[in-house]
């Protein structure tokens, strides 16, 4: 009980000693604490990383506590504490049977279990190397800040030397610096060497999607065709939300006559982003090669509602309405193409095409188109021309046959 009053004692002791502004101004190391803070130092107090060694306990009789030992805190001691068993802080234990010169001051955790001096010590380097990691970490942030700016002006040179300075400073061996270097050397059209610094981010921190994107941009751009899909397909598992990724997988199966599996990559788009994916092109184009024109015509129509300033759209709704022999609308969609992008050499050679096949519908006269007339079934023909002894299929035994 003695032991318990005596530690409250000092308990009161030391927090009056922090927040009482008067003493802290007295030494400009002391620092300042405001009322709201006070749960945040009683949780320092009571944490892991507070505890005191026997070292610091002896600085305690000086006229400043060392502030390494409270992880940076500067306390400095009051004239009031006349006690001697009030020098002993907050979690320190005094054994007030024994004299003052063979006092054991014991380091208690919150469970009352005694810590040793050297985990002390281990708590204070721990405390230092926290320290070192929030300032690596507002540094990192600064860094990409600048490289964030930069990126928006499209300064890829200035960009380049940024993340060339900080690999430097950092000896090469930050995931932030390799991976903005290898997107200002993508944008420089170096893709070998930005494909080599991606790499060296990926030893890093392979976990990043839009690092593996990047990859399989650069890939792209090299025609490396497998590695490009092996890095997207990475990208859309570790972000299933990536639409981009998507995209340019479907992009390159259809590019490759692989229309099953694009149709199988559109879908996972649309399950995993149902409402802003951006497949419907490539879809309706998968679609329309392996026949399902009716399909096709209702995913381009929901692509061009998505996104109607998109020529490619149109061409693609144009394309399908051609092969389908609907060459007035066809006209019209690709003329819509055009208005988009004037320059759009697709949309002008579709154009071309179907404004011939008009013209030559319009020289040719309809009573010249062949068709098939049916025979009187009186005469003992059957009427679709296929069956019987007298088919035209097999033997057309009759002059005035016009199949064909």
């Amino acid at each position: 009980m003695e032991t318990d009053h005596l530690l409250n004692n000092r308990q009161n002791e030391l927090y009056s000693q922090i927040f009482d502004k008067e003493d802290a101004n007295e030494d400009d190391n002391t620092v300042h604490y405001e009322e709201q803070d006070i749960s945040n130092v009683l949780q320092n107090q009571l944490g892991e990383q507070f505890r005191l060694s026997t070292n610091s306990i002896r600085q305690m009789q000086n006229e400043e506590i060392n502030p390494k030992a409270l992880g940076g805190i500067s306390i400095r001691k009051s004239q009031r504490n006349v006690d001697r068993g009030s020098d002993a802080p907050p979690g320190v234990s005094i054994n007030v049977q024994d004299s003052p010169d063979k006092q054991k001051l014991k380091v208690q955790n919150l469970f009352g279990k005694a810590r040793t001096g050297s985990k002390s010590r281990d708590s204070v380097r721990s405390g230092e190397n926290l320290e070192g990691q929030v300032r690596k970490q507002k540094t990192e942030r600064e860094f990409e800040n600048r490289c964030l700016r930069l990126l928006k002006i499209e300064d890829w040179q200035s960009l380049d030397e940024l993340a060339s300075k900080y690999l430097e400073e950092t000896h090469g061996t930050t995931f932030k610096g390799l991976f903005y270097l290898g997107v200002s050397l993508y944008k420089q059209g170096d893709y070998e060497n930005a494909i080599r610094a991606f790499q060296k981010a990926e030893e890093i921190n392979s976990d990043d999607a839009q690092l593996q994107y990047n990859l399989g941009l650069a890939y792209f751009k090299l025609e490396q065709y497998n590695q490009c899909v092996d890095h997207l397909k990475k990208c859309t598992k570790l972000d299933e939300s990536h639409i981009y990724a998507y995209n340019n997988l479907a992009f390159l199966f259809n590019m490759h006559q692989f229309y099953s599996e694009t149709i199988q990559v559109c879908g996972q788009a649309k399950m995993n982003n149902p409402t802003n994916h951006n497949c419907h092109r490539h879809w309706a184009f998968a679609l329309f090669k392996k026949g399902e024109f009716a399909k096709a015509i209702k995913k381009i129509k929901k692509g061009v509602q998505k996104n109607p300033i998109d020529p490619e759209n149109w061409i693609i709704w144009g394309l399908i309405l051609r092969t389908v022999g609907n060459y007035v609308s066809a006209k019209h969609k690709f003329k819509k193409a055009l208005k988009l992008d004037k320059e759009n050499e697709t949309a002008k050679e579709e154009l071309s095409i179907v404004d011939r096949i008009i013209e030559l519908d319009k020289q040719i006269p309809l009573e010249a188109v062949p068709s098939l007339k049916r025979n009187n079934p009186k005469k003992g023909i059957i009427k679709d021309g296929l069956g019987g002894e007298s088919g035209c299929a097999r033997q057309c035994h009759y002059k005035n046959c016009s199949i064909f």
